[in-house]
């Protein structure tokens, strides 16, 4: 039985002109999202799965996903479906501030929601070579925390890049650590660690992995929060985090940051912000007047 017709009846006014999502995707379709901090690997890691370069490859920190990319291909178990896997830019892209990469990833997982295309899974992707946890990891590992919710962390898979550039027994120390601290939680939750070899073999073990896995997948927390509970971005839990870690890192910079960073970084919280008139408009567009005890007002 087709399952009923979801209605994000905010599209038209987050979706902007220029956004890449799948205009022709169908409730067979299977998704799998790849995320990770900027220079993880993730284009690597595609480029592996697919067997050619697909997607270009940064070697700087330099961001070379900036904009959410798809590539479809046939489902190996089943030709007559698709396999869509989404390729998204990290937390700390160079050229595009944090605000306007949540709204890009919210756009895309909200509208493929609303097409029932199905999530087979999430792999995110870790730099084994990193000595230690830096901010930037730490908020992109947050932020997906937020973004994807308890009950999708089952269907995670945590994968280690970069295994070229550090010994086998430094790595193995890392991934315990890995696994004994900051992926605790998710691991515990049903999350799964694999190693990616740079290969075609080591790729499509993740994926099968999640493959095998999928039957009733659970939806991201925040697809669930733009179409089922009508939020807007700045009300969900992954825009509230990002607002937070906003706040602390303008903080920091105030005394030693360029006058360029700052504004970058006041940018995007005033993305994040949204009156107390346009919270009102909202509800009268929505007609959801009954949630307003709900509402967190963050005033400009």
């Amino acid at each position: 039985m087709p399952s009923k017709p979801k209605n994000w009846k905010r599209k038209r006014a987050t979706v902007k002109k220029q956004d890449n999502v799948v205009e022709d995707g169908k409730p067979t379709d299977l998704v799998i999202a790849v995320m990770g901090p900027t220079g993880v690997g993730k284009s690597t890691f595609i480029n592996a799965l697919f067997g050619k370069d697909v997607t270009k490859v940064g070697h700087e920190l330099k961001s070379c996903t900036s904009s959410l990319k798809h590539l479809i291909c046939a489902l190996p178990t089943d030709p007559s479906r698709r396999l869509v896997v989404v390729d998204t830019p990290g937390f700390d892209d160079t050229f595009v501030d944090d605000a306007e990469i949540l709204r890009r990833i919210s756009v895309w997982l909200a509208v493929s929601y609303t097409k029932d295309m199905k999530l087979a899974g999430v792999i995110y992707l870790h730099e084994i070579s990193q000595t230690r946890m830096l901010g930037t990891t730490r908020k992109n590992l947050e932020m997906f925390h937020k973004l994807c919710g308890d009950d999708a962390l089952s269907s995670v898979v945590l994968g280690t890049t970069k295994w070229s550039e550090v010994a086998q027994d430094v790595g193995d120390k890392r991934v315990k650590q890995l696994r004994d601290n900051f992926w605790k939680d998710m691991i515990e939750k049903g999350s799964d660690v694999f190693k990616f070899e740079k290969t075609n073999q080591s790729a499509w073990n993740m994926v099968n992995h999640l493959l095998q896995k999928h039957k009733d997948v659970e939806s991201l927390r925040l697809q669930k929060e733009l179409v089922d509970l009508q939020k807007i971005i700045p009300d969900t839990d992954a825009g509230k985090e990002l607002r937070y870690s906003l706040e602390e890192l303008l903080k920091m910079q105030k005394d030693k940051a360029t006058e360029e960073q700052l504004q970058k970084t006041k940018a995007a919280l005033q993305a994040l912000k949204v009156s107390i008139s346009e919270r009102l408009m909202i509800l009268l567009h929505l007609g959801c007047t009954t949630r307003s005890n709900e509402i967190t007002m963050w005033a400009k």
